[in-house]
């Protein structure tokens, strides 16, 4: 397993926000975190990404314990996420958001600056090379040059796609990647996702389009109360008529 949840549980007060959840996600596969409203889904991303300390139990990554890492260290390791508020710099181009990603910036390092200005400037070039691959990917780099403000939802989307990949992290968490989209602009960002599999990304997301989550999910990991009820492939979740009438009758917003 490239990523191991085990027996965490989180605690905010007399709150049980999770509840000895424990799973797996394999490497090169999507799998998608599902669940009614209030199941703990945006809580277990956070202890994930090092957002919040797990009260008890352990996550593994690629094998080695990182319960508790800062989300610095973890996108060092190669950890990162996306958020439901996409966090964009609406004001900069859509380069300039991909490029500012980086895990290294040119010309950090003052001395580098004044003394290497030539090293400091293909290090640059090498990273708007490397942005506007991911924004090729994306399908939006005929819109490098313009402000992510003015780019549609579905576009944004994309960029904040585009932006993870520029960390040249393994294992990406996707947060909600298809909300407030319609149907065609579903048809646009969807093929994007199954795709980061081809470039030897893992993912994890949480989703409550079930017609994307069957499309794109390897496994399903259904939480409800903060546990982990079921983990499996989707077909065999979904006809599950107990989970079936947890999930609806709790309601669909992630």
């Amino acid at each position: 397993m490239l990523l191991e949840v085990d027996h965490v549980s989180m605690h905010f007060g007399g709150l049980v926000a999770v509840s000895d959840c424990t799973f797996g996600v394999r490497q090169g596969t999507v799998t998608s975190l599902i669940g009614p409203n209030g199941a703990g889904k945006t809580t277990v991303f956070n202890l994930i990404t090092g957002f919040l300390r797990p009260t008890t139990g352990r996550i593994r990554y690629e094998g080695r314990d990182v319960t508790g890492l800062s989300p610095q260290r973890l996108l060092r390791m190669g950890v990162a996420r996306t958020f439901q508020n996409l966090r964009l710099h609406l004001q900069m181009t859509v380069l300039e958001n991909v490029m500012l990603t980086a895990q290294r910036q040119p010309g950090e390092d003052m001395w580098s600056l004044f003394l290497r200005p030539r090293m400091t400037s293909r290090a640059e070039a090498e990273v708007r090379e490397r942005a506007l691959e991911h924004l090729d990917f994306v399908g939006l780099a005929d819109r490098a040059g313009e402000l992510a403000d003015n780019l549609s939802y579905a576009e944004q989307k994309l960029l904040s796609i585009a932006r993870i990949l520029m960390t040249e992290a393994r294992l990406l968490l996707l947060d909600e990647p298809a909300s407030g989209l319609d149907p065609d602009s579903l048809r646009t960002v969807l093929p994007v996702v199954r795709r980061l599999v081809e470039r030897g990304k893992t993912v994890l997301l949480i989703e409550h389009n079930m017609d994307l989550v069957k499309e794109l999910a390897d496994e399903i990991v259904f939480l409800h109360q903060g546990t982990v009820l079921a983990q499996g492939k989707p077909a065999d979740v979904m006809s599950n008529a107990e989970l079936t009438a947890i999930y609806f009758g709790g309601g669909v917003t992630a």
